[in-house]
């Protein structure tokens, strides 16, 4: 059944193979520990750097790894590590139970001539934060910079880069959108445990499957968190097939945006949380991801 995005957790209860829509309407209350998180790796926009030229080829699937240098003049070389950011927009969650949320900003080239030292975001002209614990020292590996936020921001889509100098430049990040949650409990020992996943990304749709046992006989519900903030956009269409046989979760889930909703974004990505819960209402996150949908690949067709 595939379903319009609104606050819901899809529920399967240990068992039974039926998946019930409850409404979220409040923050998740229960303090609660990870027992397994990992992230995929966003979606990439497809550029790259003519080495020669400096110019954007947009017929390209994956991001430059050229390191571009102060030989090219500011403005070209900001144009060119930014490429097309101002069309991409995340929707994160910020899990307070968490000591730090780790951020991968995307760029579409390398820069590595001056020592990055330290960073701030900024919502267009406005900063709002300088509290940013700046991972890299260098925009890398395809256009990657990693940073940690210790405090909760509840958006951005700029960053400024500083040296031992002073600022180097401010780039667009593309549009973040962050949500708080909170998400973490004791871990007892038998609850569901990771024993393989795949993904399968496909211009504008994503499908995950995972494999998750237990031991022992105590009963678990799972829940698949979204970022409320998503649901404004109206426009995430989600199909949930997960079952729950024994002691064996099997996550089946696959989400589209049509072509036509992308609404001007050419990349739009989105936390995604598996959460388990017990009996007493207990919770933690199985498994995290982020999920990208993008029509850009389309559009390179056209």
């Amino acid at each position: 059944m595939i379903v319009e995005l609104s606050p819901v957790i899809f529920l399967i209860q240990q068992g039974s193979e039926n998946i019930n829509r409850l409404l979220f309407n409040s923050r998740i209350n229960s303090l609660l520990l990870c027992f397994l998180i990992f992230t995929l790796t966003g979606c990439n926009a497809n550029t790259s750097i003519d080495k020669n030229s400096n110019i954007v080829d947009s017929n390209m699937d994956t991001r430059s790894n050229t390191n571009l240098s102060s030989s090219t003049d500011d403005d070209s070389l900001i144009a060119t590590l930014e490429g097309d950011n101002q069309s991409q927009v995340s929707y994160l969650f910020y899990n307070e139970a968490d000591s730090e949320k780790n951020i991968v900003l995307s760029f579409h080239a390398n820069y590595i001539e001056k020592n990055i030292i330290k960073s701030e975001l900024l919502q267009d002209d406005t900063i709002v934060t300088m509290k940013v614990k700046t991972r890299d020292t260098s925009i890398h590996d395809h256009g990657q910079f990693i940073i940690s936020l210790p405090d909760f921001v509840e958006r951005f889509n700029k960053i400024r880069l500083f040296d031992n100098h002073g600022v180097i430049f401010t780039l667009e990040t593309g549009q973040y959108y962050l949500e708080k949650t909170t998400v973490k409990n004791p871990i007892k020992g038998n609850e569901w445990y990771l024993t393989s996943y795949t993904t399968n990304e496909n211009i504008n749709t994503f499908n995950m499957k995972a494999d998750f046992n237990k031991k022992g006989n105590d009963s678990y519900q799972y829940q698949i968190l979204l970022p409320k903030k998503l649901d404004e956009q109206n426009i995430l269409k989600q199909q949930d097939n997960s079952s729950i046989i024994n002691n064996t979760l099997k996550i089946d889930y696959e989400s589209k945006i049509e072509l036509g909703d992308f609404k001007g974004y050419t990349n739009i990505d989105y936390d995604l949380l598996v959460v388990q819960k017990d009996t007493t209402g207990q919770k933690f996150t199985l498994m995290s991801a982020n999920v990208p949908l993008s029509i850009k690949q389309e559009l390179i067709k056209k």
